[in-house]
């Protein structure tokens, strides 16, 4: 039973995006905290059965298959959505930048969308990582679905772009229509 509850918050994981749009940031946790509290009990429970190595061995392929399926469904579903729903490009003002050994160059930007100063961050690469400072303007898209899932549209727009789409530009079947 307890190896189905795992299996059920897994999948419940996987699909968190389709099935809590917008709110996945509480519900990721939820369902996070519910896996990582479950797991070690599913662990000492199989330890005490008598069929330990082929239960271990099911929840542990298992929790493996669920957690690269999940990985690598996230790292597409952004750009997927936006590819299939739309979204709105507009400015974002980088306001911190930070890389290390272990982290590529990432910058931390604020963008507005529905009437309210949003947060994203993204990993640019270290040569737009170098030419970027903090203050500078870069293109976001974020889905239409949800305005806090937001990607990096142009790290170098002109200043034309920029003000065409202060208040937004549609991005539609990877076409940027202006506004006027």
């Amino acid at each position: 039973m307890l190896v189905l509850v795992l299996i059920a918050t897994g999948i419940l994981m996987l699909f968190r995006r389709e099935l809590f749009p917008c709110g996945s940031n509480i519900t990721t946790i939820i369902i996070g905290v519910l896996y990582i509290s479950l797991f070690p009990y599913a662990l000492f429970l199989l330890l005490k059965s008598n069929n330990v190595e082929g239960r271990l061995f099911l929840v542990g392929l298992v929790t493996i298959a669920l957690g690269i399926l999940t990985v690598k469904k996230q790292q597409n579903f952004l750009t997927l959505d936006i590819e299939k729903n739309g979204g709105l490009a507009k400015p974002a003002i980088i306001y911190k930048k930070y890389a290390n050994i272990k982290t590529p160059g990432t910058v931390h930007v604020n963008y507005s969308a529905d009437g309210e100063i949003k947060s994203a961050q993204f990993i640019c690469g270290d040569e737009n990582y170098k030419a970027l400072s903090i203050g500078d303007t870069i293109m976001v898209v974020y889905s239409l679905r949800c305005s806090d899932w937001a990607l990096p549209l142009d790290y170098f727009p002109t200043h034309e772009k920029l003000s065409q789409c202060k208040e937004g530009c549609l991005l539609k079947n990877g076409e940027l229509l202006l506004s006027n």
